[in-house]
């Protein structure tokens, strides 16, 4: 098997991965009541932090039974598995598209281009999807720096045993696990707006944590407490733009703040060389931290988020797109 074959099945997967995450996203609606589309979601979540925190250990084990070549068999199987679930499942994936809802008719058929700008007018016009799309942009960009300059500072500059990197590694995934477990029942119990406040000054202490230390198990405690605050605000943004966004516009935004969030890390990688070479690593921790606490004091400034009558979130909207 060549590189570029491995290269080209990558892309394939990724692709074929965002697309079943947008279905997926804009499909738990119509599967759950909207009362419990938190603690759906939080379901959802865990499930993937089971499977990136097995899925390692369980690769390992059955490339040393068998080898690499039917290890992808085994995960060709879980695909199958997973198709043949979705198939079972009675209920319709989506609402019935009404007269007021159709865009354009047979005669005169809406260009793609035009249902995505669609997408994308609708989340800048909502003050409260703007707001968080944006917040998670940020966040997105400096953490990937934060990452990208961990793992060079573990190897050249602390030079961590292997024993260690391994359990850094594992608290990503430990902190997911008890994050998704964790957000229904935060959820039920603190209201959205101060939970996503607390969540954006908490994510201060993490990379102010990695800039004045060099121990192995304070790394550690620091990456378990931000993978768990991740978890915690993914499941409420889920949440809140499937409440608030339309059933036919839902898969085609959710792909449009998903391309927004994920464009920031490459970029945040690509810049982190440079800054850490500028300010060392301890800064670009440093740098990230005081990012961090800028996005808390905008969070609790900002007029985006509005209290309804019943407590929940209310969203300002700019337009009428």
């Amino acid at each position: 098997m060549h590189v570029w074959s491995i290269c080209l099945a990558l892309i394939g997967v990724s692709m074929l991965g965002a697309l079943f995450d947008a279905g997926s996203a804009a499909t738990l609606p119509n599967l759950v009541n909207r009362a419990d589309l938190r603690q759906a979601n939080a379901i959802m979540q865990s499930g993937q932090s089971v499977g990136r925190l097995l899925g390692p250990a369980l690769s390992g084990v059955l490339v040393f039974l068998f080898d690499p070549a039917n290890t992808l068999l085994f995960d060709m199987g879980t695909y199958i598995i997973s198709a043949v679930a979705l198939y079972a499942v009675n209920v319709p994936f989506s609402s019935p598209i009404t007269k007021a809802d159709q865009v354009g008719s047979p005669m005169t058929p809406v260009k793609t281009r035009v249902k995505l700008l669609e997408g994308m007018s609708y989340i800048w016009g909502n003050k409260m999807l703007r707001k968080l799309t944006l917040y998670a942009f940020v966040v997105n960009l400096w953490g990937e720096a934060v990452f990208t300059i961990l793992f060079f500072r573990m190897q050249h500059e602390i030079h961590l045993s292997a024993v260690w990197a391994g359990t850094i590694m594992a608290s990503v995934g430990v902190g997911a696990l008890l994050g998704s477990l964790s957000a229904g029942w935060l959820c039920a119990r603190i209201p959205t707006d101060k939970l996503w406040n607390g969540i954006a000054l908490c994510q201060v202490m993490a990379p102010l944590i990695l800039s004045v230390t060099s121990s192995a198990p304070l790394i550690a405690l620091a990456i378990l407490l931000d993978s768990f605050l991740i978890d915690v605000w993914n499941v409420q943004f889920v949440s809140l733009r499937q409440e608030l966004i339309p059933d036919r516009l839902l898969a085609r935004c959710s792909s449009t703040i998903r391309m927004i969030g994920w464009t920031s890390r490459p970029l945040g990688s690509a810049f982190s060389g440079g800054v850490a070479q500028w300010i060392g690593a301890p800064g670009v921790f440093l740098a990230s931290a005081v990012v961090q606490l800028g996005l808390g004091v905008w969070s609790f400034t900002s007029s985006a988020f509005g209290v309804d009558k019943n407590g929940g979130i209310g969203a300002t909207h700019d337009g009428n797109p």
